[in-house]
């Protein structure tokens, strides 16, 4: 039995993404396009989040944008697996896209990991 069928013998839905931790890791991401099939292949039981890597730059911000015309319900962001922190302002979107609809996924512009000032974990006392 696939898990679709079971959850909806059992009438459930689950939150499904991947992080795209890329950069950080090595690893390459599950595609967002798979995570908009299984949506789109059993709406009634999957919710779909899209993931970019936001160490990706411009292209981060495009996925985003295409992640949204995918129809996945939102970004999905894992600071301490991707190794970047929320509130530095490299991150932050531009005027331009904070201005987007409430309904297309934020997005993150940013500069490589291999850039010299990216930012790193301060040290505990």
């Amino acid at each position: 039995m696939e898990v679709a069928d079971y959850y909806a013998s059992v009438d459930i839905m689950a939150v499904v993404f991947d992080i795209d931790s890329e950069t950080a890791t090595g690893r390459p991401p599950t595609p967002n396009d798979y995570i908009a099939g299984l949506m789109k292949d059993h709406p009634q039981q999957f919710i779909g989040f899209g993931s970019v890597d936001p160490w990706k730059g411009q292209a981060a911000v495009k996925e985003a944008k295409r992640c949204a015309e995918l129809g996945l319900k939102g970004l999905k962001f894992m600071p301490n697996m991707q190794q970047f922190f929320p509130n530095d302002e490299r991150f932050y979107p531009s005027g331009r896209q904070r201005k987007a609809s409430a309904s297309s996924p934020s997005s993150t512009p940013a500069r490589p990991a291999s850039a010299p000032d990216a930012p790193v974990a301060a040290e505990s006392s």
